[in-house]
């Protein structure tokens, strides 16, 4: 009578096969959760990108309204300086009116309007993705007026993530 033979799959497992199955198995997934965790700090930072810009257009359309309002009420030109007056409410994150010496007690992920520049001024809350300015990790946007409403400028080249902040 004749044995015969035992399937691959039916053979009993080795201890040193299964441990390097496992292993390979924890290396795919531990690159898996790195990749993932890489990504959702890209995208945490777009969003702060969008929150900056949200505000930034925020107060430039309140800007317009404003102007355009004091037009038709026969006001000559924007009297405001601090673009946060003229929104209602204010954005959470607003600080108030700061001058250069306080930046040092501020939180990230804040905005405030420094009166000895005209500036409404950002703290990021990852200073990673923002590259240009002075050194510093803040970015300053001029208050001014121009014959018509209110505008902002940034005061240096900003880049976050690789895309123009203005």
């Amino acid at each position: 009578m004749a044995v015969a033979a035992t399937p691959p799959w039916r053979e009993p497992a080795r201890p040193g096969r299964r441990l390097l199955e496992w292993s390979l198995l924890a290396v795919v997934v531990l690159v898996i959760v790195l990749l993932f965790l890489r990504q959702g700090q890209q995208v945490q930072g777009q969003a702060e990108l969008a929150s900056i810009k949200t505000t930034l257009g925020a107060l430039r359309t309140a800007a317009v309204m404003d102007d355009l309002q004091g037009r038709a009420r026969g006001r000559p030109a924007a009297t405001v300086t601090n673009p946060f007056e003229l929104l209602q409410p204010p954005p959470l994150n607003y600080l108030g009116v700061l001058g250069s010496g306080q930046v040092s007690t501020l939180h990230p992920g804040s905005w405030w309007f420094d009166p000895q520049c005209s500036c409404a001024v950002y703290a990021p809350i990852e200073q990673r993705w923002l590259a240009g300015g002075a050194g510093e990790p803040l970015l300053r946007f001029r208050v001014f007026t121009a014959g018509g409403p209110m505008q902002l400028a940034a005061l240096e080249t900003y880049l976050w993530q690789g895309q123009r902040v203005d």
